[in-house]
This record gives C-alpha cells, structure tokens and sequence, in this order.
C-alpha cells in the first residue's frame, strides 16, 4: 500500500472520527440542555422516506420513531396524515389512502422512484397503537375524511367527511355508533366533560349534545337572515374557547366596516361569557383602519383561567404574527413571542402539564437561513453515506420551542424532519402520565 492510499484511509477516518464526535455531542447536548422538559410525545407526518407516514418524537428533541410504513416492499405506498393522540391512552388515530386502485410513482428524499404509491382518493380513519405498532381501521373506502379529534374522555372521536358536503360526524373510539350531527360549516369545541358540542355551524355561537339534539343558541351577533345566508357579510366569530372547568367562553368577533372610499376599519373584540351564554362582557378591542388581514386561532384560556392565549396574525408591524397573552383582569393584550427571533410562523401550541410552560411549533426564519440550512443538509448528506441512506431524514425550519406562560426563558428543543405537518386538530402531544 503506497503512501498516498495511506493518506487517504487516514483522512476518511480523521473525517469519521470528527463526524462521530460530533454526533455524539449532539446526542449528549440535547440530553442536557432539554434535561428540564416534562416527558411526553409529539406526533407529525412527514415524507421521510418517500411517502408521508406517522411518527413521534419525544418532547425532549430525542427518539424519532415511524409508526407507520408503507413503502418497506415499494408496493402499496400510502399517504398517512394528520396524526392526533388519544388524551387517555396514547394511542394515535391518523388519515390513510391506502385503499384504492389508482396508481402514481413515489419518490425517496433524493427524488429516485422506489416504488408506486397504491391509493383511490380514499381517506380512511385508521388507529394505532404506540406501544406495538398494531393498527387497525375505524371506516373503509371511504372519502372526504379528516379534521379528527378525541373528546376529553377519550371515548369518542370527531370528524368532518366533505365527500358530498361538509358533514359533521361522531363515533365511538373503536369506530362503531356512527352518527351526523351537524351537515355546513363552522368550527367546533367539545365540552370538557365530553357530552355537548360547542359550534358557529349557524354563524352565532351555539350548544347540542353529541347527537345533534337540543340545540340552543347562546349568542345573537347575526340576525335571522344572516343565519340562513352562506354569505357571513363583513362580521364573523374568528375563534372561540372553554375553560378547562367547562364555566367560561371566550370568543374572538371580528367585524369590518367602510373607511372613507377604498379602506376598512378591522374591529376586533374579545368577549367572555358563561358557559350558558349568560353574562356576556366584552373585554377587549383592537382597532385599526390600516389592517388588511386579521386572524385569530387557537384560542384557549391558560392553566389558571387568568389568561387567553391564542395565536394571532394582524399583519402589522406593531402586532406582528405571534404567540399572545390577553389577560382577564387587566385587559391587557401582550405579545409572549415577541423579539424571540427574526421570523417566526406559528402553527400549533399547548400547556406542559404544571401548567407553567407553553410548548409550541413554529416555522423560524433567519437572516442567515441559507447557510443554517446548508448547513443541515450537509450534516443529513453524512449521514446518509454513514448510515447507507437508512431512516436519515432532511431538516428544514420547524422547530418545538418552549417558554414560561409570561413568554420568558424560550428556547428552542429541537428541529422537525423536512416536510413535517402538524395536524390542526386535536392533541398533538401526548404528556407521560
């Protein structure tokens, strides 16, 4: 062996042994510096291996785990989204393709096909356990099917089917007991104790038990005729939620009016009520003849019931897209994620159970963002040679963050594989009991 092979063997091991030691100090530094978060799951679907799948990851940043796998003959690759956990048991129900005849090429993350994706546009509701993998079906050929969530007790799950319209359906947690409760529109929030539904099906903020029966409508922002039209005019309830005691509503109403020829005012009121819709205070306006665009999601009172904390974008630059604290008894509206980094894009949030902290998802954005990404990708592009291309994703910009309720002590926990989706309903994280 001459001297330049010499040379070369011992720069691949000079280059391994770097790459080693730094992986090991990742795996260490995560285990550190995330020592303090509370143990749990989250759940996403992303395209790692070609097609989307299911899989979790603790909440510290460490064991990315696929649930699911359609991909592993190169037949019958399926489509599973839309991951939500069962509050009681862990177990995860997600939406799935897999039945079907139609037929279209899949690719792997370095775009060569490994197979046909096997699927008819169905969107079947499957179930599966975390423990050992085993899932089952909850419906079969079905289409139109997502926007799923539990009920607090666990026993019921809550869909949408839009294969002939929207349809509002409940069904037993094994998929037995299928009833419509509601055919339009409209969002919805399931009662604490699980036995009545919440909804602006009819624009206006009403209650019916989980069968569709006895409603009642609790507020009267729209008048007779705008209830019956599609059309909501220049006024809409945004978001709306419950205490965890099941005593409270708040709701976010948001109304524009005619300023002058061309411009609109956006009004954005925050009011509290009763559950029964009794004592309705408004506790909140924002104002502004220069907003364009005003959303308001996620809305859910705090731990301690002191507090709303929603998601809120008003596309300006004095209330920029962020994680807000509208609090109560001062009626003082604050931005929690504010000056945290240069962009950020928020799409899911919840409490860690001490009710202290806010773990939340975010899309962040970086004035050096290319290089950063480079960065990962040369770090994924190791790997894949290392691990000969074997369950190694891609990381692009979502990451799990933390922070105090009040917004202090954020930190990122760790970064998200490339194409990640969270699911917009339901719970996507699952707290160890």
């Amino acid at each position: 062996m001459n001297r330049k092979s010499n040379a070369k063997i011992n720069l691949i091991g000079i280059i391994l042994a770097v790459f080693l030691f730094y992986s090991l100090f990742q795996f260490i530094k995560i285990r550190i510096v995330n020592s303090d978060i509370p143990k749990g799951k989250i759940t996403f679907d992303s395209p790692i291996d070609g097609d989307y799948e299911i899989y979790t990851a603790n909440t510290n940043g460490t064991y990315l785990e696929k649930l699911t796998s359609n991909s592993d003959t190169e037949k019958n690759a399926a489509i599973d989204i839309s991951p939500v956990f069962s509050p009681t048991s862990g177990s995860i129900i997600f939406v799935s393709d897999r039945n079907g005849e139609n037929k279209e090429f899949i690719r792997d993350s370095r775009g060569r096909k490994i197979g046909e994706k096997v699927g008819g546009g169905t969107s079947d509701i499957y179930i599966i356990d975390t423990n050992d993998k085993h899932e089952r079906p909850l419906t079969y050929m079905e289409k139109g099917n997502g926007c799923l969530e539990f009920s607090p007790d666990g026993n019921k799950i809550i869909f949408n089917s839009h294969a002939n319209g929207r349809v509002n359906m409940v069904m037993d947690y094994d998929g037995r007991n299928r009833k419509v409760f509601y055919v339009g529109n409209g969002a919805y929030r399931i009662s604490p104790d699980s036995q009545r539904i919440y909804n602006t099906f009819q624009k206006d903020i009403s209650v019916m038990d989980l069968d569709g029966s006895n409603q009642k409508r609790l507020t009267y922002f729209f008048s007779d005729e705008e209830m019956r039209s599609k059309w909501t005019g220049r006024k809409n309830i945004d978001d709306f939620c419950i205490s965890k005691d099941g005593q409270k509503l708040a709701f976010a109403l948001l109304e524009s009016t005619k300023w002058g020829n061309a411009n609109y005012v956006y009004k954005l009121d925050f009011y509290i009520m009763n559950i029964d819709g009794s004592n309705l205070n408004k506790i909140y306006t924002l104002e502004d003849r220069e907003t364009v665009l005003v959303r308001v999601w996620e809305m859910k009172f705090s731990p301690d019931g002191g507090d709303i904390i929603f998601m809120g974008n008003f596309n300006r630059e004095s209330l920029p897209e962020g994680i807000y604290s509208l609090n109560l008894k001062n009626k003082t509206l604050v931005n929690l994620t504010e000056g945290k980094e240069d962009y950020m894009y928020f799409k899911r949030f919840t409490f860690t159970p001490d009710g202290n902290r806010i773990l939340f998802i975010a899309d962040i954005g970086q004035k050096d963002e290319l290089f950063r990404l480079g960065l990962h990708y040369l770090k994924a592009i190791a790997k894949y040679i290392v691990f000969f291309g074997r369950g190694t994703p891609f990381y692009d910009n979502v990451y799990a963050c933390i922070m105090n309720i009040d917004g202090t002590n954020y930190k990122r926990i760790f970064k998200f594989p490339n194409g990640t989706s969270i699911s917009q309903f339901g719970d996507f994280v699952y707290w160890a009991k």
